[in-house]
């Protein structure tokens, strides 16, 4: 896998959701120091003790892991059953744990009532409640460093945040919202209906024109002062990558900047870019404002590093089984079959909708989404060719068009 080159002047930024971003400032937009370009790449909701807490091992001043973190069978009787360790045996988690609303709270609390202060002590209980022993074994186990080569050598050559949480202690969507602009509009679960028809929130891209937890997590963020979803948000991985990153950087937190008790959180990022690409509008909302921002991080050095690696480690097979094609989609992959329809106009079609939610496979799944994205570009590029859209325009392509079964598409259509 290659990584970005002095030349190319490139900050990137990794957390656990499933997205890639691009932004690049042109136009009017005035730059604050090397920084072109922003690339966030957005993975699914992971903790940071589950995917970078054994980190510690190889650098002692990453607030990680250490094998002496435990949670009680029972939260409310902790003296009622064994303990259970936290360890380094994290295989692919299939299915997930729970990472709802109410189930991080009872992850945090131990219970539903989240008056008290969060003890990060409900997750053997909670993963048991919905998945017995093997749930239990998901959540109590973080990867060892070189189960995830790619990362270790991330972490190792740029910066590692220890300290950035999500933004809502709840599911994908509503963290990736913030991580656009700034607030979820109120949501605290995903919305299959609004992935596409779309949610009504101003995002960072409108400014620059030119998940959570899951897993066990033994820090918490309990700030309310404008948290819109609550006090008890779990911190989630953050890898940064530049050439103009010192090597092995360790980042702990804002320093109090802007305010006291700010923090990393996925809101930094509009929050940094608005620094970064010195933006003259207002920040997008409240949380943004008060977000820590992170362009301090590049801008230790006055020249670029020559040292950065130009390949990483190959990847280590984490699934240990092949994929089940044939099995129904899953509530995310739903989302994801879903937002591909929006691409050809069919997410007005009811009957697709009811074959992706009732009798779609994963197969058919792949073969539909392969399918939407090349027949959108293709779409793309001929309205270009006949002048009617250039390169800024997206083309909005309706159903009866769309839906026409041609040679070339039986292969891809479900």
């Amino acid at each position: 896998m290659a990584v970005p080159t002095p030349q190319r002047r490139l900050l990137a930024s990794a957390m656990a959701l499933l997205l890639v971003l691009a932004s690049s400032g042109a136009g009017a937009v005035a730059f604050a120091g090397p920084i072109k370009t922003v690339v966030v790449v957005v993975m699914e909701n992971r903790s940071f003790d589950h995917m970078l807490g054994w980190m510690k091992r190889l650098n002692p001043a990453i607030d990680g892991v250490t094998g002496a973190e435990w949670n009680p069978a029972n939260a409310s009787d902790p003296s009622a059953g064994p303990r259970v360790y936290f360890g380094d045996g994290a295989q692919f988690v299939d299915p997930d744990p729970g990472h709802s609303y109410q189930e991080i709270r009872q992850q945090v609390f131990g219970s539903d009532d989240a008056s008290g202060p969060p003890l990060m002590n409900g997750f053997v209980q909670q993963a048991r409640s919905i998945g017995g022993g093997n749930m239990t074994e998901a959540v109590m186990n973080g990867f060892a460093p070189d189960s995830v080569a790619v990362y270790r050598e991330l972490v190792a050559q740029f910066a590692v945040c220890d300290r950035w949480f999500a933004s809502v202690p709840s599911s994908t969507q509503p963290n990736r919202l913030f991580v656009h602009s700034g607030t979820s509009g109120g949501a605290t679960s995903n919305n299959p209906d609004l992935d596409y028809t779309g949610w009504v929130v101003k995002s960072v891209y409108n400014q620059t024109y030119p998940v959570a937890g899951r897993s066990y997590c033994t820090i918490a963020c309990a700030d309310v002062s404008v948290k819109q979803s609550g006090p008890f948000i779990v911190r989630v991985p953050a890898i940064l990558i530049s050439p103009w990153i010192e090597k092995g950087t360790v980042m702990h937190g804002p320093n109090g900047s802007p305010t006291p008790t700010s923090q990393f959180e996925h809101s930094s990022i509009p929050a940094t870019v608005k620094k970064l690409f010195n933006l003259p509008q207002d920040f997008l909302t409240k949380r943004d404002a008060w977000a820590g921002t992170f362009e301090g991080v590049v801008q230790t050095r006055t020249e670029p590093r020559t040292d950065c690696p130009e390949q990483l480690p190959t990847p280590t097979r984490i699934r240990q089984t092949e994929a089940n094609e044939e099995a129904k989609l899953s509530s995310f992959q739903q989302e994801i079959v879903q937002l591909a329809a929006v691409l050809n106009g069919d997410h007005q079609l009811s009957s697709l909708q009811e074959r992706i939610r009732e009798r779609m496979n994963v197969r058919e799944g792949t073969s539909y989404m392969r399918s939407s994205v090349r027949r959108f570009f293709e779409a793309g590029m001929s309205a270009k060719r006949m002048g009617l859209a250039d390169e800024e325009q997206i083309v909005k392509m309706r159903p009866s068009l769309t839906t026409r079964t041609t040679t070339a598409d039986q292969d891809d259509r479900p």
